[in-house]
């Protein structure tokens, strides 16, 4: 296997930023640059107040801010989602709403 680096910084130039509709392949490099590099995991909170971890290798963002950040629809998005799960090159950490404040957890 062989590998082509792209150095971080193409992604804040003008070529990228250009506002288009994206492809399959542009969508992919897009969620590889948004992926946390940093080892050490990063809290966020949320508009709700709840507290997340974003590990290393991990992205989060909603169906609905990716679909605006690449043109699509959400139902495309999710299929684009769903077929990188399929083709396990993704995969997805879900978790209940609320889950703390309603199950003590």
């Amino acid at each position: 296997m062989s590998f082509i680096k792209v150095d971080r910084e193409f992604f804040r130039g003008s070529f990228w930023r250009q506002e288009r509709v994206f492809s399959f392949a542009e969508a992919w490099l897009d969620l590889l640059r948004m992926a946390r590099f940093e080892a050490d995991p990063e809290q966020r909170i949320l508009k709700s107040g709840r507290k997340i971890e974003v590990k290393q290798g991990e992205i989060h963002a909603s169906l609905r801010y990716l679909s605006t950040r690449w043109l699509w629809s959400t139902k495309k998005t999710k299929r684009f989602i769903d077929s990188c799960i399929d083709e396990k090159i993704l995969t997805r950490r879900d978790s209940a709403a609320n889950y703390g404040k309603q199950y003590g957890g």
